[in-house]
């Protein structure tokens, strides 16, 4: 039997090698694969050799495709890498750089192929600056990466723009261009050059709003922002900042540096919501972990031990005695309405709070655009503040609760910028943050605050 195999298998082969003599490619591949291992390594062999003929006519699609098939025969994979090179080096010859470079791009790691791309854009960029296209020169530079000088060289054409518009006042398009180069600073110096500029004009109100919006800058060798909003004619306005929605203000002090001998820093607020008399502030970071036992944490925000933290020690440690007097006394609504709508449970009775959690209603209406999200001062860090799938990606806790496809009530609590239910029971090792909120009394908050 074991001959009468081997006997078959060179029958095959035989008649594979006289159908390839006659040109008859498919029915000898065929023949060939009949033959077992021997036969398999004859047809690559054709395979590889059709891939050659179609090579030496030009036809670069027809030859990979060959050299694709012939598997791990010789060099076929080379072979492949190589015809993708030699036909991108036509096509540039050609003047069809559209077509050489997706050929490079083929062509992967073969020789130089991906600095013959990059030499391409940076050739393209080259010539579009000398038509005076400068939008799209400094696109081709950018695409060539870190070929030669290419991004100096697209990082000066947005920068001299950038530079150029703000000369002329146009803040808006300066800030745009340098939003695109990434450059915070000379973001950040636009917006002061912005509200002098408003300032000189008579435009008080404009400038004031400016500089809120950079609240710590400090250019070197010009006063910083918080000394010019002390100046005496930003003094009525002082108090519109604690009305104004984005508003950050301070009020307070906590650690949050942890180098706890130089005392606690001023405590940053972001203003939610205001009447006129009344301000909703959250602070900026998640400035503590949680103060949830898992022994004591229940289904009810009246007897979270977090709750009991922020109202005394929280309270007494953040603030002073005239600061405590700017902070209202609120009833905190914890019913089944104050949660998500599909699944929310009822959080029990409404509280009587000074400081709090928001709920998850308060959360959707108020964190929007960015505000969700918020980052840790490195004291909250040293806490252990969790932060799911690494550094950024931090929790905090709400007060509102919620039932899950088990059945099983779980706390809301924001992780990044999405909400996310998080087991009672697992309080303590979660290590969930504090984002405390306080409604205040804006004219009283704004005498003792910044």
């Amino acid at each position: 039997f074991r001959d009468s195999g081997e006997k078959a298998a060179k029958a095959w082969i035989s008649y594979g090698d006289g159908l390839k003599e006659k040109g008859r490619v498919s029915d000898a591949l065929k023949a060939y694969e009949q033959a077992g291992k021997e036969g398999r390594d004859k047809a690559n062999a054709l395979r590889y050799e059709q891939g050659e003929a179609r090579l030496a006519k030009g036809d670069y699609n027809a030859a990979a495709n060959w050299f694709s098939e012939a598997g791990d025969y010789g060099d076929a994979k080379e072979r492949i890498l190589a015809l993708r090179y030699e036909e991108a080096e036509q096509l540039l010859s050609q003047g069809k750089e559209d077509g050489a470079i997706s050929a490079f791009r083929q062509a992967g790691g073969y020789r130089d192929a991906k600095d013959r791309i990059s030499a391409i854009y940076y050739q393209r960029a080259e010539a579009l600056l000398a038509s005076g296209d400068e939008d799209d020169a400094a696109a081709a530079f950018k695409t060539a990466g870190d070929y030669l000088d290419a991004p100096q060289r697209w990082d000066g054409i947005f920068r001299a723009r950038a530079e150029s518009c703000r000369a002329q006042n146009r803040w808006q398009e300066a800030e745009d261009l340098f939003a695109v180069l990434e450059d915070t600073e000379q973001i950040r110096l636009t917006r002061y050059l912005h509200a002098l500029s408003e300032d000189s004009a008579g435009n008080t109100q404009s400038a004031f709003l400016i500089l809120n919006s950079i609240p710590d800058y400090a250019p070197e060798g010009r006063p910083s922002v918080p000394e010019l909003l002390q100046e005496e004619r930003f003094a009525g306005l002082r108090m519109t900042k604690w009305m104004i929605p984005g508003s950050i203000v301070v009020l307070g002090r906590y650690e949050q540096d942890n180098r706890t001998n130089n005392g606690p820093e001023p405590l940053e607020w972001i203003v939610l919501d205001s009447d006129g008399q009344r301000s909703l502030l959250i602070t900026r970071y998640i400035i503590d972990v949680s103060h949830n036992g898992s022994s004591t944490f229940t289904q009810t925000w009246e007897k979270t031990s977090h709750r009991a933290w922020l109202n005394k020690t929280f309270l007494n440690a953040a603030f002073n005695e005239a600061e405590q007097a700017a902070l209202l006394t609120v009833t905190n609504l914890n019913g089944v309405e104050t949660s998500d709508p599909k699944n929310g449970v009822d959080g029990g009775s409404p509280t009587e709070d000074r400081v709090f959690a928001l709920s998850y209603q308060e959360a959707s209406r108020y964190l929007t655009e960015g505000l969700l999200k918020a980052d840790v001062t490195a004291y909250a860090d040293a806490q252990d503040v969790k932060s799911w799938g690494g550094k950024g990606n931090y929790y905090y806790f709400l007060r509102s609760f919620t039932r899950i496809g088990n059945g099983n009530v779980y706390a809301w609590t924001v992780e990044a910028d999405k909400f996310t239910p998080s087991r009672l029971d697992l309080y303590d090792f979660l290590g969930v943050g504090a984002r405390p909120a306080v409604w205040v009394d804006a004219a009283a908050a704004a005498a003792l605050g910044q």
